[in-house]
């Protein structure tokens, strides 16, 4: 007779064994207890499982080993979790303890997890979400707080790009012809600025419009027409500055600046023009349509030109027929097309130069000027008859 465990309910002889030694689980193992051990005698051949005499049991609860029993379960958890393998969990009994100990660090930060501290109006009043908030508010007041040096105690990091910075200062920045591409950048940023705050939008412009320096069509009047309907749209009050060069629609996006907000460069160029098409063929039909789309853009640009430069139609409409119409600075704020030049500051940077010397350190200024004196060690004496 000997002892040996049963599992999944059936017997082997003890040649399958091969001559193993024939131990049962302890006491303390997970199957150490007394209805999962029984006696049978070995045989030769394979036979069929003997009926299992247990203990009855007198209660469900009876079934479940002890140490897995609600009152022992913690310490047949671990005691268990030590006699296996380190390879089955990957964890060692002292990593295991680290989150299993009561005074653990994982422990203690469960003790301050609470539901209050989970809930979402925590998060937004002492988490990130504060910081959103506070972004969403106002960006370009803090960003043009930042960047003038109110708010110097501010951690100086780099902006993201140089668009966004652009953006959150409230400036849209006209640099290219008025493709598809560029106006659908436009649109959105001047919906976004006009429905974020109500402070002033500012449109720098340095653009051909829709032609290129040949002179060819390379965008569609419809687009900057939409531009024009957006600018029209917004509640800000839109300021128009001519960094460089603003022509035919894109002089016509400077006109339509608020009355009194229209700057431009001191040499600035801005130049009108009849809308044109390249030159195409196809059936008759088709021209004549391309034709009746050229004089219904020509009568939008002029109509756009009058609510800017507060001129009739009839007149503008004459001024261009007589050919391109190229304004200096002070020329198109005679025309109606900008009210101001913004003022140079050259003269105040070299009157600031000029005093620089004096605002200086008098024993500083003496000490400079005996050096610019004093001749180079190892420079060539100069030649005679000459200072």
């Amino acid at each position: 007779m000997a002892a040996l465990a049963v599992s999944a309910g059936f017997t082997c002889c003890e040649n399958q064994w091969r001559g193993k030694p024939l131990t049962g689980f302890g006491k303390g193992s997970m199957f150490g207890t007394q209805g999962f051990i029984m006696p049978f005698q070995f045989c030769n051949n394979r036979k069929k499982p003997q009926t299992l005499v247990t203990t009855a049991a007198k209660s469900p609860a009876d079934k479940v080993p002890r140490q897995f029993r609600e009152e022992n379960l913690k310490e047949g958890v671990m005691e268990n979790f030590k006699n296996f393998p380190q390879q089955l969990y990957g964890l060692s009994p002292s990593q295991f303890d680290f989150f299993t100990a009561e005074n653990s660090p994982v422990q203690r930060q469960t003790g301050r997890v609470t539901e209050e501290s989970l809930s979402s109006a925590k998060y937004y009043m002492e988490g990130p979400g504060m910081s959103v908030r506070n972004i969403v508010n106002g960006p370009s007041r803090s960003l043009g707080s930042f960047r003038t040096g109110r708010l110097s105690k501010m951690p100086r990091t780099p902006p993201p790009d140089l668009p966004s910075v652009l953006l959150a200062s409230r400036i849209v920045f006209i640099g290219m012809p008025l493709v598809p591409v560029v106006t659908e950048l436009i649109h959105a940023q001047l919906m976004y600025l006009d429905a974020e705050s109500s402070e002033p939008i500012n449109i720098y412009i340095n653009s051909a419009g829709t032609l290129n320096e040949k002179g060819e069509s390379i965008a569609l009047d419809n687009d900057a027409f939409a531009i024009a309907d957006s600018i029209m749209y917004c509640n800000c009050r839109i300021f128009t500055l001519n960094l460089g060069k603003a022509f035919g629609h894109a002089a016509m996006l400077l006109a339509l600046g608020h009355p009194g907000c229209r700057y431009l460069l001191p040499h600035a160029f801005t130049r009108i023009y009849l809308p044109s098409v390249n030159q195409s063929v196809g059936p008759s039909i088709d021209m004549y349509l391309q034709a009746k789309e050229l004089e219904r853009s020509t009568n939008k640009y002029i109509h756009f030109l009058t609510l800017g430069t507060d001129k009739s139609h009839a007149e503008i409409s004459n001024d261009l027929k007589k050919g391109q119409k190229l304004f200096l600075a002070q020329q198109a704020i005679d025309y109606g097309l900008a009210d101001k030049i913004m003022p140079m500051k050259s003269d105040k940077l070299l009157a600031e130069a000029r005093t620089y010397g004096k605002k200086l350190d008098p024993a500083k200024a003496a000490e400079m000027k005996a050096a610019r004196a004093s001749p180079t060690p190892g420079a060539a004496a100069p030649p005679a008859g000459r200072p």
